[in-house]
């Protein structure tokens, strides 16, 4: 990315979370809840802005970092692309699961480094592609807005569909790197020593 393009970060944190039976931003880890982590990992690139995406400003609370609700709301991480995307100032927007807390500076530095004007980088490991931890263009966000109102919200589709338009490009991951994308869906996933809050308890953020 040239260093006069600009970009922005949006946290997806809009998630019913109905398979981890409690809120997934509130889960400590490391002394941190896990939206917290990744609002600093976030601040640490560089970016202009880091959005929460799926939540308020009043939610957010003393959390530096800007809320952005889902509009419209419950459309899944390519509504949540969309409403970034029409939202920003900037030229490019770097999509972070919150429940992604593997993934380093070091790592989204070099991610950041492979984009190019008007083209995103969306890495893609042995699985297949990592569309929650990916940079997306600006130009974008219309192809967004329509994918998501016309009902076609898989996230994985519609990067390969802007692969195939020149407007994405695959970043080939190392197999000793694919530990970076391990995501918290359920319980089991979670390593000894994170705690949860079910019952309406809330860890400060």
């Amino acid at each position: 990315m040239s260093a006069d393009a600009g970009f922005d970060v949006a946290i997806l944190a809009g998630g019913r979370s109905t398979r981890m039976g409690c809120d997934k931003t509130l889960l400590v880890f490391e002394g941190r809840t896990l939206l917290a982590r990744q609002v600093e990992l976030a601040w640490s690139l560089g970016p202009q802005t880091v959005f929460v995406v799926g939540r308020t400003p009043a939610e957010l609370g003393e959390l530096n970092a800007h809320g952005l609700p889902d509009a419209p709301p419950g459309q899944g991480p390519l509504g949540g692309l969309a409403t970034v995307l029409a939202a920003t100032r900037s030229a490019q927007v770097l999509l972070l699961a919150v429940d992604m807390p593997m993934l380093t500076r070091e790592f989204l530095l070099r991610l950041l480094r492979e984009c190019r004007a008007g083209l995103g980088v969306v890495p893609r490991t042995a699985r297949g592609w990592e569309p929650t931890a990916a940079v997306y263009p600006k130009e974008l966000a219309l192809d967004a807005s329509r994918a998501v109102s016309e009902g076609r919200r898989a996230l994985h589709a519609f990067v390969e569909q802007q692969v195939g338009r020149g407007r994405l490009r695959a970043w080939a991951i190392s197999t000793n790197e694919e530990g970076l994308f391990v995501n918290w869906n359920t319980p089991i996933d979670l390593p000894r020593g994170t705690t949860g809050h079910v019952h309406g308890d809330r860890a400060p953020l």
